[in-house]
């Protein structure tokens, strides 16, 4: 179920297209980035990889949703069209899809202003979505304030971002893995 503690939420972006996402703390953390070029995930033990295949493009379409990256004009080279046969009354929803990729992500908008209320990725006969709420500004950026994940139509995080601070990490790369935690 959700984490009633609260865990620590990192997440960086550049307009480019780079970004880092760390959440959670100790052995429990995972790190997940784009340098660039290389999608990568690290977690708290020390271990890094670089991701290759789908496991790359479900990492790079969720980064570039979560952290609002898709509504950078000409952002990522995503194709986003509008998506046919939603019911009257029904919030729009949008295709946002990477050319070749073979993955896409549906994301519901809302009409009264026009920001994403969420968005869903399937994959492999699962989904994920992640809702955002509570829009505010900061340095003339929309930000959600609160973000939902559902696995599977269940719940497995609530996140609260209390303050945001300017700036982001000297480099977007993965850690180099600690080789006392990786074993062959």
């Amino acid at each position: 179920g959700p984490d009633d503690e609260g865990r620590p939420i990192v997440l960086s972006a550049r307009p480019n297209g780079d970004f880092l996402l760390a959440s959670g703390s100790g052995g429990g953390a995972l790190t997940r980035g784009f340098d660039g070029q290389d999608a990568w995930v690290a977690t708290g033990r020390g271990v890094a990889r670089t991701l290759a295949f789908g496991a790359r493009e479900v990492q790079l379409l969720d980064g570039w949703l979560r952290a609002q990256l898709w509504l950078v004009p000409g952002a990522q080279g995503l194709d986003v069209e509008l998506e046919r046969g939603t019911e009257p009354g029904a919030p729009p929803t949008l295709r946002v899809a990477r050319p070749d990729a073979h993955l896409f992500a549906r994301v519901t908008i809302d009409p009264a202003t026009n920001l994403p209320l969420e968005y869903a990725i399937e994959r492999h006969g699962a989904v994920r979505r992640v809702a955002f709420e509570e829009w505010t500004e900061e340095g003339g950026v929309l930000l959600p304030a609160r973000t939902a994940e559902w696995s599977d139509g269940e719940l497995t995080f609530e996140d609260e971002y209390l303050r945001r601070t300017p700036g982001s990490p000297p480099t977007f790369a993965p850690p180099a893995s600690d080789r006392k935690s990786t074993r062959l």
